[in-house]
């Protein structure tokens, strides 16, 4: 299964329609971004604006000055918002390393990415609902959805991080 519009446009649909499930152990995935952000070799600073547009500007400014920016705007999430800004430093780190912009495409590689770390299901499912389902709906719709956790099947999961 290719990542094309029509799978895009499914997994938006998919989000935006669905009742939002209860995170089995929200506590567990706290401590699993707790644990990631406190391994990241840069300093993160927190920021009232949206730092980067691109990826090649958040390549330039970390390379410069070893530090990330994480923005404070929006901050109402599913986790805490102390965690929720440790998930967004982790997430825009595997940006930087990985040179992935930040098209539905790079999202998608950036959950891959995560994902790839943690053996966990849950913490799959979270990710790929947090990064993925909510990049999708971006695109699709023009702005964020409020914040939920629908969990897709892994199987599903699983073809759409084959696909890039």
């Amino acid at each position: 299964m290719p990542l094309d519009w029509s799978t895009v446009e499914g997994i938006a649909r998919t989000y935006q329609q669905s009742h939002p499930n209860l995170v089995p152990d929200i506590r567990c995935i706290e401590l699993s971004v707790r644990q990631a952000f406190h391994q990241l070799p840069v300093l993160v600073d927190l920021v009232d604006f949206d730092p980067y547009p691109d990826v090649w500007v958040l390549q330039a400014d970390v390379v410069s000055t070893n530090r990330l920016s994480i923005t404070t705007r929006n901050n109402q999430a599913l986790l805490t918002p102390e965690t929720n800004l440790q998930f967004r430093a982790v997430h825009d780190y595997d940006h930087l390393t990985q040179g992935l912009n930040f098209s539905v495409w790079g999202e998608v590689k950036a959950a891959k990415v995560w994902c790839a770390r943690v053996e966990d299901d849950t913490m799959q499912a979270f990710l790929f609902s947090e990064i993925v389902a909510q990049a999708c709906v971006a695109v699709v719709s023009g702005s964020f959805a409020p914040q939920k956790y629908v969990r897709f099947p892994k199987r599903f999961r699983d073809e759409v991080f084959r696909s890039v």
